[in-house]
């Protein structure tokens, strides 16, 4: 009697999932993800930074290196977390050191971003808004080159839509927990592209005053924060506190370029007429 109950309520929630518009949605995600992937072996590029990734990698694997930092970033001596290469050394292992499997592996988490937009767009102004974002996402031209990029700043696509999602669930349902994940996306989002830390920590801080979590709240979701800090700060003492003295090296020198708001915003109109 279990095993038929059990049966019936499979059988229920199947037809549920694989109604015609989710099927629509899903033949969207995999046209997405061909497009993503065609020829890519033929047009992949692999300079300087996806060697020196792949060296790092292969010395993993084949002598045992772990490693606490990950890719340089724009300021001399001032390196990310390691997440990135532990994110696609399975996939060079399982490659035997062929670069396209890790891009694959990449292009298969931007379609992943995908599918959150879409879900953004549902909680925001239903399926029709979510819709009109997938096909955007799907099917831009620059939004498709882009992601197929063999590079550390690749995955940030789908831990900056997964922010913004959770900032809206935050919103409408009020669950305390949430709180963790977006901290913990903000820190993730940190070793894989530095320049995210000028959005995502102002953003951060704001959105928090706003919403006001209870004090318990934010300290915890602060330690998840604090734990994707954990590699860097462990390579900094091991190192005579380089990382820390790169970074002062770098304000003293004036490094940080100043930004030229008006010349971002020129930037920002012709990402968004090469994506129509």
């Amino acid at each position: 009697m279990l095993i038929k109950k059990y049966k019936q309520s499979l059988l229920l929630r199947s037809r549920n999932f694989f109604t015609p518009w989710n099927l629509l949605i899903l033949i969207i995600l995999l046209l997405a993800f061909i497009l993503r992937i065609y020829k890519i072996g033929e047009t992949l590029d692999f300079h300087y930074d996806q060697g020196r990734d792949a060296l790092v990698i292969w010395e993993l694997w084949h002598r045992d290196k772990l490693f606490l930092i990950g890719p340089v970033t724009g300021l001399e001596g001032v390196f990310l977390g390691p997440l990135y290469y532990y994110l696609i050394a399975p996939f060079y292992l399982i490659s035997g050191g062929n670069p396209v499997i890790p891009s694959i592996f990449l292009s298969f988490l931007t379609v992943l971003s995908l599918l959150i937009l879409y879900l953004t767009g549902v909680e925001l102004g239903g399926k029709v808004t979510g819709f009109i974002a997938l096909i955007i996402g799907s099917f831009s031209n620059y939004i498709i080159f882009s992601n197929r990029w063999l590079s550390n700043p690749t995955p940030i696509y789908l831990t900056s839509i997964l922010i913004f999602y959770v900032m809206i669930l935050i919103l409408k349902r009020h669950k305390f927990y949430y709180w963790y994940f977006i901290y913990l996306l903000v820190g993730i989002s940190l070793h894989f592209e530095l320049a995210s830390a000028i959005f995502y920590l102002p953003i951060l801080l704001f959105f928090t005053i706003w919403q006001k979590p209870k004090l318990k709240i934010f300290i915890l979701s602060a330690f998840f924060l604090f734990l994707t800090l954990i590699p860097q700060i462990l390579f900094n003492f091991k190192h005579e506190n380089i990382l820390f003295n790169n970074i002062i090296k770098n304000l003293d020198q004036n490094n940080f370029v100043e930004i030229n708001y008006l010349a971002r915003l020129e930037n920002i109109w012709k990402i968004i007429v090469g994506i129509f």
